[in-house]
């Protein structure tokens, strides 16, 4: 029976996983997204308003995005598991010292190529070389 219909999926944020009941499926995926959010900051004991998790998207295990539009039952089925690409105030530490996600964490781009592109090391004194004697 439809009526009785009950579905649920699994969010995936980095290692940590929810799960979110979506009802008869007549959720909308950004609501989708902010039970998500909710129950992710729930889990991490992150619960206080100053800190904030962005969901960037939610994408399909085969790597297809679900559009903030769309109704749950019309893009995911019941025990899907769904991926957030997401940032978050600062990485949630687990118990083993690993992040739970490394999203907005990359090294500015300008210390790698900068440095690595002449021989000169940054920790060394300038020496003036005179190619005249």
């Amino acid at each position: 029976l439809p009526d009785a219909f009950r579905s649920l999926v699994t969010v995936c944020f980095g290692r940590t996983r929810v799960v979110v009941p979506c009802g008869d499926g007549k959720l909308q995926v950004s609501g989708l997204i902010q039970q998500a959010v909710t129950r992710y900051r729930k889990a991490i004991g992150k619960q206080d308003s100053e800190y904030w998790v962005h969901v960037h998207r939610l994408e399909h295990g085969d790597g297809g995005i679900l559009d903030l539009d769309d109704v749950l039952c019309d893009v995911a089925d019941d025990k899907d598991r769904l991926v957030a690409i997401f940032d978050e105030q600062e990485p949630h530490h687990g118990g083993d010292g690993t992040s739970a996600s490394s999203t907005g964490t990359q090294t500015p781009e300008i210390f790698g190529s900068e440095l690595g592109s002449n021989n000169t090391s940054a920790f060394q004194p300038y020496q003036q070389t005179r190619s005249e004697e």
